[in-house]
């Protein structure tokens, strides 16, 4: 592209070329959200995450022991394979119904832990709260952790277990502060900025394509115009970029009627 060109366009059409910036603008700006008195409010919603990582444990300490084969079903790696057993029952509906009962936005779901590297299950267990707010996701993770660490006690009490062999749910992590989990992307806002300045600038060229003394004074052609044998003469490009000639004719019959009839007069 030749910016001296481009911006010889610009500059002679400096009104089109600001108004379609200015369009560009408010078409972006309401493409992301609403203007209002505090700013602009994305059409899209922000989303918070706290996530609460508990440990499958004994109170034995299975986990303090430096020799685990002192360990029957207690060992850690007996620990591990319960994580998925244990994110099972923080989905199922006890524990799910008993932190919906606390009136909390959002939701809360429950992961196993697992070794990246490895892909073996490890004893921890994810509770995940997602709510439209901070102070919610919190509050909704701290719920949660106590719900389902109610649920294990109260589950291991109905069936009998001694508290020494029974399992523990320690938190390793409490999720706070929470993180935000999803934002409005400007993706659209940018899309449509550009679409809106690939069509002024096209709008900007068909302008100066279309008017002929537009190209001469930006020096694309000569400037001159000539009369010749009755018909206006105009420089212009032809398409492969060589010099040319439009020829506009214009007519002259009432000219030619007006010098016969003087013709006539003076002859008598």
């Amino acid at each position: 592209m030749d910016l001296r060109l481009f911006w010889a366009v610009t500059k002679r059409f400096k009104r089109v070329a600001i108004g379609g910036f200015l369009l560009a603008v408010v078409l972006a700006v309401l493409a992301y959200g609403t203007p209002g008195p505090g700013g602009i409010t994305p059409h899209g919603t922000v989303t918070y995450e706290s996530q609460a990582v508990l440990l499958i444990t004994q109170s034995n300490g299975a986990y303090g022991r430096a020799d685990s084969k002192t360990l029957s079903v207690g060992a850690p790696g007996y620990m591990a394979s319960l994580s998925p057993i244990y994110a099972g029952l923080a989905n199922g509906t006890a524990v799910q119904d008993a932190i919906r009962a606390a009136r909390i936005p959002g939701r809360v779901g429950a992961s196993e832990g697992v070794d990246p590297q490895t892909g073996a299950y490890t004893p921890f267990v994810t509770l995940t709260a997602v709510a439209p707010t901070a102070a919610d996701a919190g509050k909704l993770s701290q719920k949660a952790v106590a719900a389902f660490r109610s649920f294990v006690s109260q589950m291991e009490a109905n069936s009998g277990v001694p508290s020494s062999t029974a399992v523990a749910l320690e938190v390793v992590s409490n999720g706070l502060p929470p993180t935000i989990a999803s934002q409005p992307k400007p993706t659209i806002p940018v899309l449509v900025f550009i679409a809106v300045m690939a069509g002024t600038i096209m709008l900007l060229f068909s302008l100066e394509n279309k008017d002929p003394r537009s190209a001469a004074a930006l020096g694309r052609i000569a400037p001159s115009v000539a009369s010749e044998n009755g018909a206006t003469v105009v420089p212009m490009a032809e398409p492969n970029g060589a010099p040319g000639v439009h020829r506009e004719r214009i007519p002259r019959l009432a000219d030619e009627r007006t010098r016969s009839l003087d013709r006539l007069i003076k002859g008598r």
